[in-house]
């Protein structure tokens, strides 16, 4: 029998996304073989080119508009879309103005791989001997950052063959970058048959051995928490709570209760953490407490570790899932519980390219009608608050600390009485200092926070007053001092540090703001023999990195640890008595409209790692902006002050929760092409709104303007900034008036969801 299907293809962009027709035949005995969900393999173009593609519609008989069609060429291997399924991706391409196959991609991550052994592993290795190698590193022969860490990690393992994955993901790299060294000849590819090794998680579960507690009774406050999302999860869900808690109120044991409970019952739990800098301890909590139910996801594992706890979690073998964001589409047949840790932290935003969703809002759309999702935060967003104090999240209060931890002291380092020392290279403020050699001669452990990695955050000209700068981006570069070379942290590109001024030839060379390597070399010097630790994207590399650091801080009491946001969120040490925060103001001073909030949290969860064992803690903050409102609603421990400013701000302005905000962001490489097209794509979306609603607009359109970071890798970008009372009335307005822009040559362009 033959049957008409609508598909939709898996790689697709927005400009070419729409339904195709195809006809299929089934054999006698076999109809309904395909179904809305299922996956076909179909001839695509004039030169009828295979593509995957997912089943949206199928029709008996052959399509009765006359049309010659083509015909299917295989039906696909895996089982379909289930209804679930089905309905989560219709829902995501609804929210998110993505492509069907964007969103299948991430709900069916293992298309095709029936046996995570059924494959090869690529490899990569030196072509070149290792000493010529780090040659090409020293005299800056490679230009681009990741290919010099590729290199560099392939040195420090002798030489020796190893799996590409492992080392895009110890350098964060790209595959283009191995494809690049390939070319140029420093690199071989090769493929070797995986094996029974590859479905193991690298060097055991002892990566995840740091200290942990055992359960322990709930205090009266951590009760409350518990009994009201018990009492949720036990009548069906579909609840939303926002747990909000002070640094060290006990918000992980309130968790771990509750995960007990839904175990008990048979049911699944979903631990959500923002970033793999949290899972080592995290991990260590949950898998003491529940030993094999516990699947750990993220996108530090491995093709055959990923895929082997894919099928635990599918099969009901592991029924609690400590997962990143992308662990929202892990494929738990249900949910009972969905916990959010740092529920205010960015990383739950997706905005690479595919689908750019948030996590916090994908929870809701696929477990809101059937699992008590918890928020929890110290330092809750304002969208969130405002809901919880609207009735739409239920708010739970954690006021105290629990156990032994008290509220640290926080002070202000007025940095404008420090000038003289700083004008001499100085980066701690007297009361920093001084706490610092206190805090040390009595055995307390430091932890110290910079905003950006490398030795400074540019080089200048004290003569001339020019700054180093990215040719392909026009941003000043960051200047590393142990590899001597500069570093753009937009594109990647390295070039040597100059020893004089490019322009005026003067060797009166300047450092900018201190990042995380001149902090330690700082540190070193004063306190000579005391053990340091730093904690960036240049020191952590490997799957346990993050543990590995971590481990040695706790275990063998380090004194300092200096290190960037990886730092803030979540750790739980109480060995440490003193946080210094270096710079805040470059928190503070960001082109942002949320850029108060984040200011707000970054320092409040830095701050909150002091004090948090038996010794009280200390913390001191060095800002020229001693009158910020954030940095004044952080020494007095006020969330409510602070929220009460914020959102009368964000009222006044109509930003979210009073609407819903997108950013249109394009991006060319012919600058004045990109503003001339953005903005008559800008003129005819004011236009449609204002012809759709007689009495006005009912989309704001903003712009065009200049990115925050204007050019990376040699394209412009710019954007659009649209306001309206729901996301529904952006994405029909957006889809009107696509075309505009897709008919540009050269043109990028991206949604991106602020709310």
């Amino acid at each position: 029998m033959t049957v008409t299907l609508d598909v939709y293809l898996l790689e697709s962009t927005l400009a070419f996304d729409r339904h195709y027709t195809y006809l299929a035949e089934e054999a006698p005995g076999q109809e309904r073989a395909l179904r809305r969900g299922s996956f076909v393999f179909v001839p695509f173009g004039l030169g009828n080119r295979t593509m995957e593609a997912v089943v949206w519609n199928v029709r008996e008989g052959a399509d009765d508009a006359g049309r010659k069609l083509k015909y299917i060429l295989r039906a696909g291997s895996d089982e379909p879309l289930s209804e679930r399924e089905f309905s989560l991706c219709m829902g995501l391409c609804g929210r998110y103005a993505c492509t069907p196959g964007a969103a299948v991609q991430c709900i069916r991550p293992f298309r095709g791989k029936t046996s995570a052994l059924s494959r090869t592993v690529e490899t990569v290795s030196l072509a070149v001997p290792a000493a010529e190698a780090l040659e090409l590193v020293k005299k800056t022969v490679l230009k681009n950052i990741w290919q010099i860490r590729i290199i560099e990690y392939l040195c420090s393992s002798g030489g020796e063959r190893a799996d590409a994955d492992k080392v895009l993901f110890v350098t964060g790299a790209k595959k283009d970058h191995l494809k690049q060294l390939e070319k140029k000849g420093y690199i071989t590819r090769a493929e070797r048959e995986a094996g029974d090794g590859d479905m193991q998680t690298e060097d055991g579960t002892e990566n995840y051995a740091l200290d942990t507690y055992s359960e322990h009774k709930l205090n009266d406050g951590q009760q409350k928490a518990y009994d009201a999302v018990r009492e949720c999860v036990d009548g069906g869900g579909g609840g939303r709570f926002l747990l909000h808690g002070v640094t060290g109120s006990g918000k992980t044991e309130v968790y771990m209760h509750l995960i007990s409970h839904v175990l008990a019952r048979g049911g699944y739990a979903v631990m959500m953490v923002p970033e793999i800098s949290l899972t080592p301890q995290m991990i260590s909590h949950f898998t003491s407490r529940f030993g094999r139910n516990v699947s750990v996801w993220h996108s530090g594992l491995t093709d055959g570790v990923r895929h082997r706890e894919w099928y635990r979690m599918k099969k009901g073998l592991a029924r609690v899932a400590v997962c990143t964001r992308s662990g929202i589409f892990i494929p738990f047949p249900k949910a009972d519980l969905v916990i959010i840790d740092e529920a205010h932290d960015g990383s739950y935003r997706s905005e690479e390219s595919g689908l750019r969703f948030d996590a916090r809002e994908v929870a809701e759309l696929r477990f809101g009608k059937e699992a008590a999702i918890v928020y929890g935060s110290a330092t809750p967003d304002v969208s969130t608050y405002y809901r919880a104090l609207n009735g739409d999240i239920k708010l739970l209060t954690l006021d105290k600390r629990a156990g032994a931890g008290s509220m640290p002291e926080i002070r202000i380092a007025d940095m404008r009485e420090e000038r003289a020392g700083v004008a001499r290279g100085g980066i701690f403020s007297e009361m920093l200092l001084d706490a610092m050699r206190d805090n040390y001669a009595s055995g307390g452990q430091t932890m110290l926070f910079v905003g950006r990695r490398g030795y400074s955050s540019r080089l200048f000209c004290r003569d001339c007053g020019r700054s180093m700068v990215c040719a392909s981006c026009g941003l000043p570069m960051t200047y590393h001092n142990a590899a001597e070379r500069l570093l753009c942290n937009y594109c990647g590109k390295v070039v040597p540090a100059p020893v004089k001024c490019p322009a005026c030839g003067s060797s009166a060379l300047g450092f900018g703001s201190p990042g995380t390597e001149r902090v330690e070399e700082s540190v070193r010097k004063l306190f000579p023999g005391a053990g340091v630790l730093r904690m960036d994207s240049d020191t952590v590399h490997g799957r346990d990195g993050h543990g590995a650091v971590l481990r040695k801080f706790q275990k063998e009491k380090v004194p300092f640890l200096i290190g960037t946001q990886m730092i803030t969120k979540g750790h739980d040490f109480p060995g440490v008595t003193l946080v210094g925060i270096i710079d805040a103001d470059g928190q503070i001073n960001q082109p942002e409209y949320n850029a108060g909030e984040r200011a707000y949290q970054i320092l409040t969860q830095v701050a909150g790692r002091a004090g948090r064992g038996e010794r009280p803690g200390t913390v001191v903050i060095q800002t020229y902006n001693v009158d910020d409102s954030s940095v004044r609603a952080v020494l007095d421990g006020d969330y409510g002050s602070f929220y009460a400013r914020e959102i009368a701000f964000r009222r006044a302005m109509m930003y979210p929760p009073f609407c819903s905000l997108c950013r249109i962001r394009v991006s060319g490489t012919d600058d004045r092409d990109v503003y001339d097209r953005l903005s008559a794509f800008a003129e005819a979306m004011r236009k449609d709104g204002a012809n759709a609603s007689p009495d006005g607009p009912y989309v704001r359109v903003l712009g065009p303007s200049r990115e925050p970071v204007a050019k990376v890798g040699g394209r412009y970008r710019w954007q659009l900034t649209l306001k309206a009372a729901d996301r529904e009335q952006i994405i029909g307005l957006f889809f009107r008036q696509y075309a505009k822009m897709v008919t540009a040559r050269d043109i990028r362009l991206a949604l991106v969801f602020e709310n």
